[in-house]
This record gives C-alpha cells, structure tokens and sequence, in this order.
C-alpha cells in the first residue's frame, strides 16, 4: 500500500507538473512554454521596438560604391529601401547621378519577421562618432523605440558571418521592391 501512495504522489505530481508548463495557443490546444528571447543580444532592447535600421556601405576609391539598405516602420507599413551607386573607372564619392539601382519596397510580416530574425543575436552599443575611423564599412546602425523616444544604436552582427545572410536577404528584396 505505502508504494501505491508513493507511485499515486509522483503520478500527480508529474501531471501538475506538464500542466503548468503549458499554455492554450490560439487554437486552443497545448503547446510547451518556452523561454523566448526576443531582445537583441546583450541588451534589454526587444526586437518588436525596432523601428529603423540602416546599412551602409561605400568605398571612395577608385570604381567607387555607394549601398544603403534600410529596415523601417512608416505609417503602420514595414518597408525596405534600397539604394546602389557605382563610379566606373574614377574614383568617389558616388552621388546621385551616379545611381544604379533603387527602389522600396512594402514589406510582407514574414519578411519583416525574417529582418528581424537575422538581427537579434547581433548587439548595440552607443555610437562613435568619430571622422579618424575610416574604412568602408559596413556601418550599421539600428533605431527603437521606448515610450515617446526613439534612440538610434551602432550595430554588430553576431556571430560576423550572419551579415552574408542579411546581405543575401536584402538582395532578395531588391530585386522585388
């Protein structure tokens, strides 16, 4: 009799158990609680407050390039702009004569979700202003929203090769928009 009382205990609280650890989806069956991070990494800024992220690129050198590739929320729609400059043999900076491809482009929830995935692992960090940094870039800079203020952030992707992916993607998304 003790073992049935001991086996009956642990049958309970094994049931209570996965019951507390779950929650009715919107259809209304089970599914597992999980501990979802959406905030970019390091950080208590959640992806959901993004607001406007841009990525630059531009080399002044000879065969000069200018890219921008802009994430951003303007009047309820998601949207990604894109701009490509190119000087052919002469050295930069491109400008707007110089204007290859560009376009915006509204953004589907899927994609704006999968912008969003491919930016939480990276991290924030104030921006440095500084003229002596030089180079090319990428210089990347993100932009959320907390209450009435919206505070602008440098960006790092993490880990670096996540930035093939964003640059693919944004590809992708140019040639729609």
């Amino acid at each position: 009799m003790r073992y049935f009382v001991v086996f009956a205990a642990c049958l309970l609280a094994a049931v209570l158990f996965v019951a507390c650890g779950t929650k009715n989806n919107t259809n209304g069956s089970p599914e597992p609680v999980t501990q979802k991070t959406d905030k970019i990494a390091g950080s208590n800024v959640q992806v959901s407050d993004v607001v406007d992220f841009y990525y630059t690129y531009e080399w002044t050198g000879y065969n000069a390039e200018y890219l921008r590739y802009r994430f951003y929320i303007e009047d309820g729609k998601r949207l990604f702009f894109h701009e490509a400059r190119k000087v052919k043999e002469d050295y930069g900076p491109a400008s707007e004569k110089d204007v290859i491809a560009k376009g915006t482009y509204e953004l589907t929830q899927k994609e704006w979700d999968q912008f969003l995935d491919l930016i939480k692992d990276g991290s924030i960090h104030d921006p440095e202003e500084s003229t002596s940094t030089g180079g090319k870039g990428p210089w990347l800079y993100l932009y959320y929203q907390k209450g009435d203020d919206v505070k602008r952030m440098a960006y790092e992707f993490n880990p670096y090769s996540k930035v093939m992916e964003f640059e693919e993607f944004c590809e992708s998304l140019a040639r729609k928009g």
